[in-house]
Order: structure tokens, then sequence, then C-alpha cells
């Protein structure tokens, strides 16, 4: 079964929270869907499998991590983002935020000039469990075509916000031929060093990191600590990449012979 699990049933849930609404953010049509189980994805005129793949993280041969970057961008905190990462030689993944996008074009260049990959995470950052099917999808085309007018490539990867997609979003995912992307590591604006801390001690080839350049997270404590985060590992021997040259690296040899530990997950959704 290669390096894939299929999953049965309706769908995949991450964990997260519920958000509050984000002030300046275009209202999306909402489905409220609190129940026992995830929705089920019935959409028309479907008459083959899909399959959307959800990472959270990779088992490279090399010291290979993935930096991500969400909520973005932002005039504050994007600058200083894209600061610490020249200055450090590194590559990373932003997941933007379509009506952020389109109020700072120029930001968005900059960041696919200097070598980064441009991720979808919607436009009005919206819970995609709470939208339905024709509503995810215009939140996610948007901002799709938003990234390819302003750098000429088309974004192949998506993360939910908040982490959260269950079979709508994914079938939605699916049929826009993207990857969905989680994470594996956390360093948020609140607690900036003890994370950082927790990555170094924990952090193993393949790790998918998660912070922020836009929404509550980001702080300067944030960028002192992301700035430490990539000098540390790069002196422990890793190569920061994006998350599409994590995902095309050659895998561990045990991984792909004993199909042990694998943390990707495909789901078929039909």
């Amino acid at each position: 079964m290669d390096r894939r699990y299929f999953l049965s049933g309706a769908g995949l849930v991450a964990a997260g929270a519920i958000p509050a609404a984000v002030a300046g953010f275009a209202a999306e049509p909402i489905v409220m869907t609190e129940g026992p189980t995830a929705r089920t994805a019935v959409p028309a005129g479907l008459t083959a499998a899909r399959v959307a793949t959800v990472t959270f993280r990779e088992q490279p041969a090399s010291r290979l991590v993935a930096l991500t970057i969400d909520d973005g961008p932002t005039a504050e905190w994007t600058p200083q983002v894209l600061d610490i990462l020249a200055r450090r030689g590194v590559l990373a993944t932003f997941f933007l935020v379509g009506q952020r996008a389109q109020s700072l074009p120029e930001l968005v260049r900059r960041a696919a000039d200097a070598g980064h990959e441009l991720g979808n995470h919607t436009w009005a950052h919206t819970d995609l469990t709470h939208l339905d099917e024709a509503s995810a999808l215009g939140a996610l085309e948007r901002t799709h075509e938003l990234i390819t007018r302003l750098t000429g490539r088309g974004p192949t990867l998506c993360r939910p916000p908040y982490g959260r997609i269950d079979s709508v979003g994914l079938v939605v995912c699916a049929g826009l031929g993207y990857g969905v992307t989680l994470w594996s590591d956390h360093v948020t604006g609140s607690n900036a060093r003890a994370n950082v801390d927790t990555v170094l001690r924990q952090a193993t080839p393949g790790s998918i990191v998660l912070a922020h350049d836009g929404g509550s997270e980001p702080n300067a404590s944030l960028m002192t600590q992301l700035d430490r985060l990539v000098g540390a590992m790069a002196d422990a021997g890793y190569a920061f990449v994006t998350v599409t040259q994590l995902l095309a690296a050659p895998a561990r040899q045990s991984a792909v012979s004993t199909g042990a530990g694998h943390s990707n997950a495909s789901a078929a959704v039909s």
C-alpha cells in the first residue's frame, strides 16, 4: 500500500478549536455541523474516487525539516520573517489568507521571488468544516487564482484553518489537486521560547513546524525565537526545505520497507 494509509468511512477530522470571528474578513456561508460524526461528502456527478493526501510529518533519508508560516501576509510581521529566512539562507512554506494577500501583493511577490513556497489558507481564514462544498470551493479557488495571478505559479498545497477538515473539505481539495498539510510541531507567540526548546529537543528529520506571521500569534518574542530555532537546527545539521521539497525527498529506507511510523494519510472520497 506504499507510503499511505487509506481511511474508510466519511472522512478525516484534524483537531482544532472553533474560531471566533476574524476582524476584517468577509462573511462566508456557514453550515453548522456539530454532531456525532464528520459530514459525508456526496459531490454531484462524481463517478470515480478522489484521493486527498494529508501530511503532518515525513520520514526523509536526509536531515530535512519544513518550516510553515500561516495567516499572512501582514505588513508588520511578514517582512520580519522574510528577513530572518534570508539572513539564515533557508526556505519556508507560507500558507496565505487570500484577503490579506490581496491587500499586500508586494509581500506575496517578495516571498515567491525569494524561493519560498506559497500555499492556500482560504480566502478569509474560515473553518472549512463550517462551509458547504460550494463555499469551500469558492474560498480556495479565489485564493488560488490570486496567488497564480501575482506569482505566475498556482499553489499545490492547502492548510485548512485551525487544522480542521472533513470529507467535504477533502473532496474540494482533491478536486483542486491539493495536498493537505498539517503540522507536527508548533511555535506559538504566547510561549515561543519554551516551544522552541521543545522543537529542538523533539524534532526529527521530516518534522513540519508551524508558526504564524498573521492573526494574534506573532510578536517580537516569536520573531526572536524563530531566528533561534532556524540557527540552532542548522547548527545541528538540519536543512530547511519547502513542504513540496520535503514530500519529494527520498524516504528513509526502513520506512519504505516496513510501512511503520508513517504520517501521511490519504482519504479516498467517493
